[in-house]
Protein backbone atom coordinates (compact mmCIF):
# COMPACT_ATOMS: atom_id res chain seq x y z
CA UNK A 1 0.00 0.00 0.00
CA UNK A 2 1.34 3.40 -0.87
CA UNK A 3 0.70 6.59 1.06
CA UNK A 4 2.97 8.37 -1.36
CA UNK A 5 1.63 10.76 -3.93
CA UNK A 6 3.52 12.41 -6.74
CA UNK A 7 2.69 16.02 -7.50
CA UNK A 8 3.52 16.67 -11.09
CA UNK A 9 2.93 18.41 -14.33
CA UNK A 10 2.84 16.61 -17.68
CA UNK A 11 6.23 15.16 -18.48
CA UNK A 12 7.93 15.53 -15.10
CA UNK A 13 7.38 14.67 -11.46
CA UNK A 14 8.03 17.72 -9.34
CA UNK A 15 7.44 16.73 -5.71
CA UNK A 16 6.28 13.90 -3.54
CA UNK A 17 3.69 14.04 -0.82
CA UNK A 18 1.72 11.98 1.64
CA UNK A 19 -2.03 11.47 1.73
CA UNK A 20 -3.44 12.52 5.09
CA UNK A 21 -7.10 11.99 4.18
CA UNK A 22 -9.28 11.55 1.08
CA UNK A 23 -8.88 15.17 -0.04
CA UNK A 24 -5.47 16.37 1.17
CA UNK A 25 -1.82 15.66 0.43
CA UNK A 26 0.88 16.93 2.77
CA UNK A 27 3.94 18.16 0.87
CA UNK A 28 6.75 20.71 1.02
CA UNK A 29 6.00 24.41 0.63
CA UNK A 30 9.07 24.91 -1.58
CA UNK A 31 7.37 22.78 -4.24
CA UNK A 32 4.65 25.36 -4.83
CA UNK A 33 5.90 28.62 -3.28
CA UNK A 34 6.31 30.21 -6.70
CA UNK A 35 3.22 28.69 -8.35
CA UNK A 36 0.32 31.07 -8.90
CA UNK A 37 -3.21 29.86 -8.12
CA UNK A 38 -4.14 30.40 -11.77
CA UNK A 39 -1.57 27.71 -12.71
CA UNK A 40 -2.88 24.92 -10.43
CA UNK A 41 -4.57 23.37 -13.46
CA UNK A 42 -1.12 22.65 -14.90
CA UNK A 43 -0.42 20.20 -12.06
CA UNK A 44 -1.99 16.95 -10.93
CA UNK A 45 -1.42 14.39 -8.21
CA UNK A 46 -0.64 10.76 -9.02
CA UNK A 47 -1.90 8.48 -6.25
CA UNK A 48 -1.08 4.80 -5.72
CA UNK A 49 1.97 4.56 -7.98
CA UNK A 50 4.68 2.04 -7.11
CA UNK A 51 6.86 2.79 -10.15
CA UNK A 52 7.79 6.11 -11.73
CA UNK A 53 5.95 5.26 -14.96
CA UNK A 54 3.07 3.36 -13.32
CA UNK A 55 0.07 3.37 -15.66
CA UNK A 56 -2.32 1.89 -13.06
CA UNK A 57 -2.15 4.92 -10.78
CA UNK A 58 -4.92 7.52 -10.66
CA UNK A 59 -4.47 11.20 -11.48
CA UNK A 60 -6.26 13.87 -9.46
CA UNK A 61 -6.60 17.52 -10.35
CA UNK A 62 -5.64 20.11 -7.75
CA UNK A 63 -8.31 22.39 -6.31
CA UNK A 64 -6.08 24.51 -4.05
CA UNK A 65 -2.68 24.69 -2.38
CA UNK A 66 -2.22 26.07 1.12
CA UNK A 67 1.35 27.08 1.97
CA UNK A 68 2.30 27.64 5.61
CA UNK A 69 1.99 31.36 6.31
CA UNK A 70 5.43 31.45 7.97
CA UNK A 71 7.32 29.43 5.36
CA UNK A 72 10.87 30.79 4.98
CA UNK A 73 12.51 29.91 1.65
CA UNK A 74 15.99 30.78 2.98
CA UNK A 75 15.95 28.48 6.02
CA UNK A 76 13.19 26.07 4.91
CA UNK A 77 11.51 26.73 8.23
CA UNK A 78 7.81 25.74 8.09
CA UNK A 79 8.44 24.06 4.71
CA UNK A 80 5.00 22.51 4.63
CA UNK A 81 1.94 22.78 2.42
CA UNK A 82 -1.42 21.13 1.89
CA UNK A 83 -2.65 20.23 -1.57
CA UNK A 84 -6.43 19.94 -1.81
CA UNK A 85 -7.63 17.54 -4.47
CA UNK A 86 -10.70 18.28 -6.59
CA UNK A 87 -12.15 14.80 -5.96
CA UNK A 88 -11.78 12.39 -3.03
CA UNK A 89 -9.28 9.51 -3.19
CA UNK A 90 -10.87 6.05 -3.22
CA UNK A 91 -9.53 4.21 -0.16
CA UNK A 92 -11.17 0.99 -1.39
CA UNK A 93 -8.26 0.80 -3.84
CA UNK A 94 -5.74 -1.61 -2.27
CA UNK A 95 -2.78 0.38 -3.63
CA UNK A 96 -3.78 3.52 -1.72
CA UNK A 97 -3.51 4.39 1.96
CA UNK A 98 -2.88 7.43 4.10
CA UNK A 99 -0.60 8.51 6.92
CA UNK A 100 -1.85 9.58 10.32
CA UNK A 101 -0.82 12.94 11.74
CA UNK A 102 0.40 13.35 15.32
CA UNK A 103 -2.26 14.15 17.91
CA UNK A 104 -3.21 17.81 18.42
CA UNK A 105 -1.15 19.42 21.16
CA UNK A 106 1.60 16.79 21.01
CA UNK A 107 4.69 18.04 22.81
CA UNK A 108 8.19 16.88 21.80
CA UNK A 109 6.89 14.99 18.81
CA UNK A 110 8.54 13.01 17.41
CA UNK A 111 10.87 11.81 20.15
CA UNK A 112 14.03 9.71 20.23
CA UNK A 113 12.21 6.48 20.96
CA UNK A 114 10.46 6.68 17.58
CA UNK A 115 11.43 5.88 14.03
CA UNK A 116 10.50 7.92 10.98
CA UNK A 117 9.56 6.35 7.66
CA UNK A 118 10.64 8.06 4.45
CA UNK A 119 9.21 7.14 1.06
CA UNK A 120 10.15 8.32 -2.36
CA UNK A 121 11.67 7.91 -5.78
CA UNK A 122 14.74 9.88 -4.74
CA UNK A 123 18.29 9.14 -5.78
CA UNK A 124 19.74 5.87 -4.53
CA UNK A 125 23.16 7.50 -4.14
CA UNK A 126 24.55 11.01 -3.91
CA UNK A 127 24.31 12.58 -7.36
CA UNK A 128 22.69 9.44 -8.78
CA UNK A 129 19.56 9.07 -10.85
CA UNK A 130 16.08 8.73 -9.39
CA UNK A 131 14.86 5.31 -8.31
CA UNK A 132 12.48 3.49 -10.65
CA UNK A 133 10.57 1.73 -7.85
CA UNK A 134 9.17 3.49 -4.79
CA UNK A 135 11.71 3.16 -1.95
CA UNK A 136 11.13 3.09 1.80
CA UNK A 137 13.54 3.46 4.72
CA UNK A 138 13.09 3.51 8.51
CA UNK A 139 15.24 6.12 10.25
CA UNK A 140 15.66 6.77 13.98
CA UNK A 141 14.74 10.20 15.36
CA UNK A 142 17.88 12.04 16.49
CA UNK A 143 17.77 14.26 19.56
CA UNK A 144 17.93 17.97 18.86
CA UNK A 145 20.57 18.00 21.63
CA UNK A 146 22.90 16.01 19.37
CA UNK A 147 25.67 18.35 18.14
CA UNK A 148 25.17 17.45 14.46
CA UNK A 149 21.42 17.93 14.66
CA UNK A 150 21.69 21.17 16.65
CA UNK A 151 24.01 22.59 13.97
CA UNK A 152 21.54 22.00 11.10
CA UNK A 153 18.24 22.93 12.76
CA UNK A 154 17.02 26.50 12.57
CA UNK A 155 14.19 26.01 15.08
CA UNK A 156 13.83 22.78 17.03
CA UNK A 157 10.15 23.51 17.73
CA UNK A 158 9.30 23.15 14.01
CA UNK A 159 12.11 20.93 12.72
CA UNK A 160 13.66 17.61 13.73
CA UNK A 161 16.46 15.30 12.64
CA UNK A 162 16.19 11.67 11.61
CA UNK A 163 18.81 9.27 10.33
CA UNK A 164 21.95 7.42 11.25
CA UNK A 165 24.79 9.72 12.31
CA UNK A 166 27.23 7.06 11.09
CA UNK A 167 25.52 6.94 7.68
CA UNK A 168 24.49 3.83 5.77
CA UNK A 169 20.77 4.53 5.32
CA UNK A 170 19.39 7.92 4.44
CA UNK A 171 17.04 9.88 2.24
CA UNK A 172 18.15 11.63 -0.90
CA UNK A 173 16.93 14.23 -3.36
CA UNK A 174 13.30 13.48 -4.25
CA UNK A 175 12.27 11.62 -1.07
CA UNK A 176 9.53 12.74 1.28
CA UNK A 177 8.97 11.98 4.93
Amino acid sequence: MSTNASLTSPGSASCGGTLINRYYILTAAHCFASVQASHFDRYFAVVGAQYRNDTNSVRYTIKSIIIHSQYDSDTYENDIALVQLSLPVDFNDSTVGFSCLPPNGAVNYPNESMNATALGWGSLEQGGSSAYALQQVELPIVSNQNSYCADVLVTSSTQFCAGFISGGKDTCQGDRY
